[in-house]
């Protein structure tokens, strides 16, 4: 009785699928009188000559299958990133700013001024909605960059780069909960110059800032 019901299921699947393809051949059925009907039904899937079931039919269904699974694997894959984003919480934050302080203590190098942040998180020139740092940094070098960000991730802060701060796409704006926007304006030196070689060395915004 299982098998039984597993074909006559198929078969009324398999009909299904060929009413609704085209191109793959057509196929007749009989109709028979109503006393006959109901084996009609319970009839196999249409063959071939040979025997054997429309190649298109495999074909549809294990695309079918792959299609499912190929979507299953993409949306566990982006449920696994959503999870592994975590931020530090407030107080964790405050500490990460008060770390910024003393690993550059020079005047102007970190920054916590409304009008600093503001300049920052919003531009004339985006027209999305604009949101506050927690902190605007300086970095004058490569190894200043890399001190603000180990303090980010040790605290679990967003980072947001900042140069000339002519984004149309709302690049340079704040986290929703803060972070460290770092400013990279100050980088703009000549670094090195090889005069064999006919090139130079540049600090990051020295072509064009983003």
């Amino acid at each position: 009785m299982l098998c039984r019901a597993s074909l006559t299921q198929e078969s009324v699947l398999v009909r299904r699928i060929l009413r609704e393809l085209s191109g793959c051949g057509t196929y007749t059925r009989r109709l028979s009188s109503s006393s006959s009907s109901t084996s009609h039904l319970t009839a196999t899937p249409p063959k071939l000559k040979d025997g054997k079931r429309p190649a298109c039919v495999y074909s549809f269904l294990a695309g079918a299958v792959g299609s499912l699974g190929l979507t299953y694997y993409i949306w566990s894959i982006i449920k696994d990133q959503n999870k592994k984003v975590k931020l530090g919480s407030a107080n964790d934050f405050q500490i990460a700013v008060r770390i910024l302080c003393m690993t550059f203590p020079e005047d102007g190098r970190v920054t916590t001024e409304p009008d600093d942040l503001y300049d920052h998180g919003f531009s004339d020139n985006d027209y999305h909605p604009g949101s506050l740092h927690s902190v605007v940094v300086y970095p004058e070098s490569t190894e200043d960059v890399v001190k603000i960000v180990n303090i980010a991730t040790k605290y679990k802060m967003p980072v947001i780069p900042y140069s000339g701060g002519t984004s149309l796409e709302g690049h340079t704006r704040g986290h929703k909960y803060g972070g460290i926007c770092i400013d990279m304006s100050r980088m703009d030196r000549i670094i090195e110059i090889n005069e064999k070689d006919g090139d130079l060395v540049q600090g990051y915004p020295f072509v064009f800032p983003p």
